[in-house]
Parts: structure tokens; C-alpha cells; sequence
């Protein structure tokens, strides 16, 4: 039974729903950030707001689409012949045009310096002086990668236990018989002799 409450306790089934659910939440906030990214990058909006604010204001871009998609935190802008105009926000997402000029429409690879992580959306948008380049950026939490893969390494671990169980019980009772037996066979001993020193004079 003390072997039974030690393995329902380090493997009982909350243990197992709680990692379940910490990566679950972790993968979906992921997926909602690059989704998020996705939608504004392909969006008429970006493209009228390109077309409103890059001749007179580019600066008014910007805080115009943190209001539309708040987890936005990087925008670059290059005009059609490959000229920077705007670059706001966290510039680890930075990209020079040579690397994005005949890159396809789509995600680019996330960046990371110590515990900051951009993921990053480059779109095409076409306008009426030609198409602009834009990407798209938003900061993940600090540590996010790292907290995320320590509760994958805790699930795998939980799951392998789980696999294994018969053999850790096993090897439980083993090492417990080990460490116990000794004692056991000592106290017998013990008593033995104790019985015996308590019942000669007696005898005598």
C-alpha cells in the first residue's frame, strides 16, 4: 500500500491533465500570436493604411495597427524600389532588404537573444506606386521557449514513468527489501538474544 500511495502520488492522473494543459495553452497562445501576425499581414487594411499613411505620416502606421492587433511589437516598411521607410519597435526583428527581396510572402524564421524570442510575418502589399515589403513582428513573453520545453521534458518524463511503471515498482520494492531486510534480520537477531540474556537466570 505505501508503494501504491508513492506511484498514485508522483503519477497520479492531475499530474498528467495539469502538463497536458500547460502545453496545450502554451501551443495555442503561440498559435494565436503567428495567426495574428498572418491575418494583419494579408489584410486590406495594412494595404489602406500603407496607401493613407506612408506618403504623409509613416510614424501614424505604426500606432495605427498596434490599435488594430495590440501584441504587434516590430513594423518594417520598404518601398517599392527596396528604400527603408519606417522601422518601429523591437529592432531584433530587424531584416535587410537583400535577404527579404525574392523571398515568397509568408512567415520568416523567428529570432532570439536571451530570453526575447520575435516571431515574424513578411508580407507583399501591392499599392498604387508599387509594392511595398512589410514585416510584421510580435515578442513572445521572456523565457517563453524555455518554460515551454521544460514542461515538454516534464510531460516526456511523465509519460516514460508512466510506460515503465511495472519496472519501477519493481525496482522500488527491490531497493526497499535491500535496506529493509538488513534491518529486519537484526532486529530478529536482536530479540533472539535479548530473550535469551532475559530467560537464563530464570533457568539458573
Amino acid at each position: 500500500h505505501f508503494i501504491d500511495r508513492v506511484f498514485n502520488s508522483i503519477l497520479g492522473a492531475n499530474l498528467g491533465q495539469s502538463l497536458e494543459g500547460g502545453i496545450n495553452i502554451a501551443l495555442n497562445f503561440y498559435r494565436e500570436r503567428k495567426d495574428d501576425l498572418r491575418a494583419l499581414g494579408n489584410s486590406t487594411i495594412l494595404q489602406d493604411l500603407l496607401e493613407e499613411d506612408i506618403p504623409r505620416n509613416p510614424e501614424n502606421l505604426a500606432q495605427k495597427l498596434v490599435e488594430i492587433s495590440p501584441a504587434l511589437s516590430f513594423l518594417q516598411v520598404f518601398s517599392p524600389q527596396g528604400e527603408m521607410i519606417l522601422s518601429q519597435g523591437n529592432d531584433l526583428g530587424q531584416v535587410r532588404y537583400s535577404n527579404i527581396e525574392n523571398y515568397p510572402a509568408g512567415p520568416l524564421l523567428p529570432i532570439t537573444r536571451g530570453d526575447i524570442t520575435v516571431e515574424r510575418y513578411f508580407s507583399r502589399v501591392p499599392g498604387t506606386r508599387g509594392e511595398y515589403s512589410v514585416v510584421l513582428g510580435t515578442n513572445l513573453p521572456q523565457g517563453f521557449e524555455d518554460q515551454t520545453e521544460l514542461i515538454q521534458m516534464a510531460r516526456r518524463v511523465y509519460v516514460q514513468m508512466l510506460t515503465f511503471q511495472e519496472r519501477f515498482r519493481f525496482s522500488l520494492i527491490f531497493f526497499y527489501l535491500i535496506f529493509a531486510l538488513p534491518i529486519l534480520l537484526l532486529s530478529i537477531f536482536l530479540s533472539f538474544l535479548l530473550t535469551d540474556r532475559l530467560l537464563r537466570p530464570l533457568v539458573n
